[in-house]
């Protein structure tokens, strides 16, 4: 899997309600046959990554 598909993957984790993220996270490492912790931290980093560009916007 490229970055753009699971940039793709990742925002539409982001969609969905707090409690289903572990989830969607836990069957996508699953799928992709890598590491939950793996897996994680890179949603981790997605995610800082979007807050801190929605915060350049803003300012």
């Amino acid at each position: 899997m490229d970055f753009n598909n699971l940039e793709k993957e990742f925002d539409l984790i982001l969609e969905k309600p707090l409690w289903m993220r572990p989830i969607m996270l836990s069957e996508l490492a699953k799928r992709l046959k890598i590491p939950q912790s793996s897996i994680k931290e890179a949603f981790d980093n997605f995610w800082s990554q979007r807050i801190r560009e929605n915060q350049k916007n803003k300012g």
